[in-house]
């Protein structure tokens, strides 16, 4: 019998070291214990997308993730938070862990989070530092990894 748990694992092992992009929406049992064994070997990560809209009752703790992101993806270009309010948790010490993601991710072009606190923190965050456009929520925008095609530009209908 194979856990979940470990066939992540497997799956991350095989494709974490030569991914530019990670989509595990659909995946519910990659929590934030998975993903922050695995953003130290992501240092080619230009999109991810983390987390599901379905109901877990496992709770996400943020800010140790945000930190590594900002530590271990320099070259993070577009990132979503698939969870919602309920499940995600954060501290007040999170603004230090924004900061970061915010000085070291200077090509970050869309962060991706429900409407909620974090959102609300998120936001001021970057609009303070002039960075209007980064933070969205998944009321309007959702993130694809379809970015990194090689014709991606001929998929766009003028």
């Amino acid at each position: 019998v194979v856990s979940t748990q470990s066939t992540g694992k497997q799956w991350y092992q095989r494709r974490v070291q030569v991914s530019s992009g990670i989509n595990a929406e659909y995946m519910g049992h990659v929590t934030d214990t998975l993903w922050n064994a695995y953003l130290p070997r992501l240092i080619n990560a230009r999109i991810l997308v983390m987390g599901t809209s379905e109901a877990i009752t496992t709770k996400i703790h943020v800010d140790h993730m945000i930190d590594s992101l900002a530590k271990f993806c320099p070259r993070l270009e577009r990132l979503e938070f698939r969870w919602d309010n309920d499940t995600l948790r954060f501290s007040d010490k999170n603004q230090k862990a924004i900061d970061l993601l915010r000085t070291k991710c200077l090509s970050l072009k869309s962060m991706v989070l429900c409407d909620g606190k974090l959102y609300e923190i998120m936001r001021g965050n970057f609009e303070r530092a002039d960075r209007r456009s980064v933070i969205r929520t998944t009321v309007n925008s959702k993130v694809t990894i379809h970015y990194l095609l090689t014709n991606y530009d001929e998929l766009l209908f003028g």
